[in-house]
């Protein structure tokens, strides 16, 4: 007697994946052959193969992040670590929306492409051959078969009404090997995240409250240099930018006020540019600064002081008190917030 892969009899671990690499290799054969109710799990148990086996590395960043920041920024910094899943919700849309709400069932099955592609990416990019292209590239594709799978497979969802067509001994067979593959690739990706975590994690995260700060000198738009013993003593605070990032565009008004207001009690702010380099860097740099009035200096930063402080979100503040960094901001940052840590950097004397 043929078995289907909603039969009783099959191991479920195997009948799982069997689901999972039927729908990569033979999606409407696979879809037929599963009655009502079969893989009510499959969601939550995709969804965390999705964040373990594709997207451990991104999700780790964020823990990391929220550990090195303080108030709203922690909240931004974990905020941006969960952005990963954000291919998983659009490609969850979009799948709904081509299979009907009669056929949501299936949904979650259909995302088992966008995990391959994302962990096969991850993995490649390990093994020193990463994809060319966008960074985003491996989910859109992904998506995009998601998308191909759910409209393929769309007049085969059994409904309550119909009975499930079991495969044959060899398409079960060629499920379970594909199967097999797709988990292969989400542990070695996987592995190579832990990995890679592990031997980074001290420096992961931003550079916090009480690590050193590396030498650097940079230069200044208007001429001189900034190096690490200028910031020696006083209070200062850094802000890392571009010339491209809307939120830092919001956020010049903020430093602006900041200067005048505690300018005079000892703040020095330094506006660190990481636009890319090119021959017209200077000059871009200098329209900003003049058509947004900005009243503190700008450094431009050739990648040594991003790397030293760990610049991986625009804008990114960082506020220093002879020589020791004691607040730290990815993203937005309320100017209520600033004030406050910098009358209390100030108080200390």
């Amino acid at each position: 007697m043929k078995l289907g892969l909603s039969s009783r009899r099959s191991v479920p671990v195997l009948a799982r994946l069997q689901r999972y690499g039927g729908i990569l290799v033979r999606p409407r054969s696979t879809v037929r052959s599963l009655a009502p109710g079969v893989g009510a799990s499959d969601g939550l148990v995709l969804l965390l193969l999705y964040g373990l086996g594709a997207k451990l590395e991104p999700l780790a960043h964020g823990v990391a992040d929220f550990q090195a920041s303080q108030g709203l920024s922690a909240v931004i910094a974990l905020a941006l670590g969960l952005v990963a899943y954000l291919p998983w919700v659009l490609t969850t849309v979009l799948v709904e929306f081509t299979l009907g709400r009669d056929r949501l069932e299936r949904t979650e099955l259909c995302k088992v492409p966008l995990i391959v592609c994302a962990a096969a990416a991850g993995l490649a990019d390990h093994l020193g051959a990463p994809i060319p292209g966008p960074v985003y590239l491996p989910e859109v594709l992904g998506a995009a078969w998601a998308v191909g799978v759910a409209a393929w497979i769309r007049a085969d969802v059994v409904d309550d009404e119909a009975h499930a067509v079991p495969l044959s001994a060899r398409l079960r067979t060629l499920a379970g090997v594909a199967g097999g593959l797709f988990l292969f690739v989400l542990g070695a990706n996987a592995t190579a995240d832990a990995r890679y975590l592990s031997e980074r994690w001290a420096t992961l995260a931003p550079l916090s409250v009480g690590e050193p700060i590396s030498p650097f000198t940079a230069n200044l738009v208007d001429g001189g240099s900034v190096s690490r013993d200028d910031l020696s003593e006083g209070v200062h605070l850094l802000v890392f930018w571009t010339t491209w990032c809307g939120v830092c565009e919001t956020e010049m008004p903020t430093l602006a006020e900041l200067h005048r207001r505690y300018e005079a009690r000892g703040l020095r702010i330094i506006a660190v540019n990481d636009d890319t380099d090119e021959p017209a860097r200077l000059g871009k740099v200098k329209e900003y600064r003049d058509g947004h009035s900005l009243p503190f200096p700008i450094a431009l930063d050739h990648g040594a002081m991003r790397t030293i402080f760990r610049v991986r979100v625009f804008p990114h503040t960082v506020l220093v008190r002879d020589g020791q960094v004691r607040f730290v901001h990815q993203g937005r940052v309320l100017e209520s917030t600033l004030a406050g840590e910098i009358d209390s950097l100030l108080a200390e004397g």
